[in-house]
């Protein structure tokens, strides 16, 4: 079986304490773009080649596709942080979500996106 191919991701994320964050990447056009609301202008990232190739290398270990559809709130703490991510694997999409309770990979996650846009956006 050949490994699973990404062709996009859309990551957005909520917080009480932070302003919403959507960030989409775009595999085959190697392009990201992060919109932070309330702001009106996206931010649009163009990567290099080798960037997406040790991006999508990090990705394998997150194992996306294993990822649950959504992650319960386990404490109910009504304040604290709502994500959703999208993506385009094989053609087929994904969608995962999650109030204050994240996939075990999660961490390493939001390190490979931080690392492809050389910001710390996703904690």
């Amino acid at each position: 079986m050949p490994n699973p191919q990404v062709s996009s991701i859309t990551v957005s994320l909520f917080s009480f304490m932070l302003p919403m964050i959507s960030i989409d990447i775009n595999v085959e056009e190697k392009l990201v773009r992060i919109q932070k609301f309330p702001e009106t202008e996206a931010e649009i990232i163009t990567i290099s080649n080798l960037r997406l190739f040790f991006f999508l290398n990090q990705l394998k270990r997150v194992k996306l596709s294993e990822w649950n559809e959504y992650y319960s709130n386990e404490m109910e703490i009504l304040d604290g942080t709502q994500w959703n991510v999208s993506f385009v694997m094989n053609g087929r999409t994904y969608n995962c979500s999650g109030d204050n309770n994240f996939p075990r990979e999660w961490t390493l996650f939001c390190r490979a996106i931080n690392r492809l846009v050389k910001h710390n956006y996703l904690e």
